[in-house]
């Protein structure tokens, strides 16, 4: 049977939790505002080449895990691999013929390893909310001892949980352009002018979107923009390891009615942004990767026949098409 990871209550906090963490969050200057939701308890230390660190993670005073360096990641001699997101289009498709291939997962996606021959060489979790209300998946995503990348934030939120998880030994910090853990943010005019010094990051034309997460970046040690959605985050990803066809399942990008996300039944169905967010950061977010590609010389593709983003910005073929490409 399909694990649907079921919405689950968060954590109750003490008290005095809930004490430091509003003390925490006032004493935090607006440029810092992206680290509003931290525990107090919960800090990174840096180890290794400023370059590419890794980071000790620190709860309540105690190392209880670390993270590697991103040049650390495994990386693969198949220049072909899939994105697999957890759009309602997912479940149309036989994933049992994705076995053997490079899979990286986003959030929910790992329900397909438990349905499916898919297998995740990546998985890739960004939002802080998703650890504490899918927990139970996001237990079987470190269980699974693929290369796992979080946010500072889902980092955190691992820390409100379970501080055991975080003793997986190829966890990864994943940074956020413009959000950097303990750096404040860079207002967009001083933003466009840092980023115009990058070689490895390219903004959108129109200067209306330079406010850090629209973008995209070939060096994800500089960090990844983040279009408000992780399936953009792990195809920067995949493009940073050599990926030279990458294909993107599930990414439908719909909101409403029968538009929950592919492993969601009944009344277990989180709220979605989508709408919300399309406009000002997903696609014009995903102009700038197929200009990115097309200068670079690798290759996007959709497979969500129903996507909400037009074929004119990223193709649209089928898994038939895809399996078929070399």
């Amino acid at each position: 049977a399909r694990r649907t990871g079921h919405l689950r209550p968060a954590q109750t906090m003490s008290p005095l939790d809930r004490l430091r963490k509003w003390l925490y969050r006032r004493s935090l200057p607006g440029t810092l505002r992206h680290m509003k939701r931290l525990h107090p308890g919960f800090r990174l230390v840096a180890y290794g080449e400023a370059s590419d660190p890794g980071y000790g993670i620190h709860w309540k005073g105690r190392q209880v895990g670390q993270t590697q360096p991103l040049g650390a990641l495994h990386k693969s001699s198949d220049p072909q691999c899939y994105l697999i997101a957890s759009g309602p289009s997912l479940s149309q498709l036989d994933l049992d013929r994705l076995a053997g291939k490079v899979c990286f997962g986003v959030n929910g996606a790992i329900a397909a390893a438990s349905d499916s021959a898919v297998s995740f060489g990546y998985h890739l979790v960004s939002d802080a909310s998703f650890v504490r209300d899918r927990f139970s998946m996001v237990r079987q995503i470190l269980d699974s001892g693929v290369d796992c990348l979080f946010s500072f934030g889902a980092l955190n939120s691992l820390c409100e949980q379970d501080t055991a998880l975080l003793t997986h030994d190829r966890l990864f910090l994943l940074p956020e352009i413009n959000a950097f853990y303990n750096t404040p943010r860079l207002a967009a005019t001083d933003f466009a002018a840092w980023a115009a010094q990058q070689d490895c990051l390219s903004l959108h034309p129109d200067p209306q979107y330079h406010t850090g997460r629209v973008g995209f970046s070939r060096d994800i040690r500089r960090g990844v923009f983040s279009a408000q959605t992780v399936i953009f985050e792990a195809l920067q990803v995949a493009a940073y390891l050599g990926y030279r066809q990458i294909f993107i399942l599930g990414m439908d990008l719909n909101a409403g009615p029968g538009q929950a996300r592919f492993y969601e039944q009944g009344d277990h169905v989180a709220r979605t942004r989508l709408d919300r967010d399309y406009a000002p950061y997903i696609q014009p977010a995903f102009e700038v990767a197929r200009d990115v590609a097309a200068a670079a010389g690798f290759e996007v593709y959709n497979l969500s026949p129903e996507s909400r983003l037009p074929a004119a910005i990223i193709p649209k073929i089928t898994l038939d098409d895809a399996l078929h490409m070399t």
